[in-house]
């Protein structure tokens, strides 16, 4: 799974992608060009709310162990969070 930079545009994402495996995951509803109405403030107050982003993306492809998680800057922080939350990811 690949987080990009939160606040960074999803089509850096896209660009970064395309040397990806097909099975690449992009999680986030902070970036740019997402849909505003997903944000809550509540949840997202603190990066534990974007890492249940991580955990619901996980659970709602059915993955449940051998996950590889590239983060870059503050995504590091959520990837963190999120092994931390399910280790057996």
């Amino acid at each position: 799974m690949m987080a990009h930079e939160s606040g960074a545009s999803v089509r850096v994402a896209r660009i970064t992608k395309g040397n990806s495996p097909s099975n690449s995951r992009y999680p986030g509803s902070s970036s740019g060009g997402s849909d505003r109405a997903a944000f809550d403030r509540l949840r997202y107050a603190d990066l534990r709310g974007y890492a249940l982003d991580v955990l619901e993306v996980c659970d709602a492809l059915g993955l449940d162990e051998g996950v590889i998680f590239v983060g870059h800057s503050v995504s590091c922080s959520i990837g963190m969070l999120a092994s931390i939350e399910r280790p057996s990811l």
